[in-house]
């Protein structure tokens, strides 16, 4: 028994005859009478007494035909929620980032999307990056917006933009203080070679490590190092402390541009990471999502933009 079953047996009591509920199905009348018959014997119930060409109910098809309309009834309901529920979720999007992201790119990207689309609804998760990648094969995360290097090389992705890594001290460091790195300019390029035994910060997370170690082995300079930690925001917060000096990311400069009490410098090693929204690699992208990823890709012009 299935929805179709239903429907033609209450159209042919609406209509008072198998020839017109056909035309109104768009349908054969044989295929009809056919359908009826083999639903008859499905059951082992009449549902119709024929008068001529007229047909009417029995008790029995009665009793049907009053249930069957309530079942087209919820089944109407059904698909409207149904439907309902597929447009609100392209609306809603939700995207998988760490927090050092939804600190610096996001708040831009977001900002931007709600005054030009704000039908859009975009549900931010924070969460570390091996889990974002987990999520979006889960189907639990749309997108993700990811730092390189990829956990996972064969997931879905689409290069947005490259920043580089930057030197942080703090202006009440002693190094600053003692060094001709005082006078420079806000992000003038620096040798790491001209640190001698500054004290640094660095990150311990193992993917960051990667980072890390590259801009080391490209440069030669073998830091002294004194802190480590897994968290970005947590080398910034050293760094502003006056103890140490270490490495972040040009967005998180962006983020802390004014703050007086940090001196930010590039690094004459041109070490660059990408910045990634990645996806399922089976999944076929929609228009709104489409959005995000373009916005994203202009964070450098919002950044420009901020007073």
């Amino acid at each position: 028994m299935t929805y179709r079953d239903l429907l033609y047996i209450v159209t042919i009591l609406d209509e008072g005859s198998v020839s017109a509920a056909a035309n109104r199905l768009n349908i054969s009348q044989p295929s009809l009478s056919q359908a009826v018959s083999k639903l008859e014997s499905q059951i082992g119930m009449k549902l119709f007494l024929r008068y001529g060409k007229h047909l009417a109910p029995t008790q029995f098809g009665s009793f049907f035909a009053a249930r069957a309309r309530e079942v087209l009834g919820n089944w109407e309901v059904f698909e409207q929620e149904v439907n309902k529920y597929i447009i609100e979720k392209k609306k809603n999007i939700i995207v998988g980032a760490p927090a050092g992201l939804c600190r610096t790119l996001l708040p831009y990207v977001l900002s931007e999307l709600e005054k030009d689309h704000p039908e859009l609804k975009i549900t931010v998760l924070e969460q570390r990056s091996v889990e974002i990648e987990q999520h979006l094969f889960d189907g639990i995360l749309d997108l993700g917006v990811l730092h390189s290097p990829l956990y996972n090389p064969n997931i879905g992705n689409i290069s947005c933009f490259t920043t580089t890594d930057m030197l942080g001290v703090s202006r009440c460091n002693s190094f600053v203080k003692s060094h001709p790195y005082r006078d420079l300019d806000h992000l003038t390029t620096v040798s790491l070679n001209d640190l001698g035994d500054t004290p640094f910060v660095m990150m311990r997370h193992k993917k960051e490590d990667v980072l890390i170690n590259g801009i080391l082995s490209d440069s030669g300079f073998c830091p002294n190092i004194c802190k480590t930690t897994s968290i970005w925001f947590n080398v910034v917060d050293y760094i502003k402390n006056g103890d140490y000096a270490g490495f972040v990311d040009e967005m998180t400069v962006n983020h802390d541009r004014d703050d007086k009490d940090v001196a930010w410098y590039r690094i004459d090693t041109q070490r660059t990471r990408t910045t990634y929204v990645a996806f399922h690699p089976a999944r076929k992208l929609t228009r709104q999502e489409f959005f995000f990823i373009e916005y994203v890709k202009r964070y450098h012009e919002f950044v420009e933009r901020r007073p």
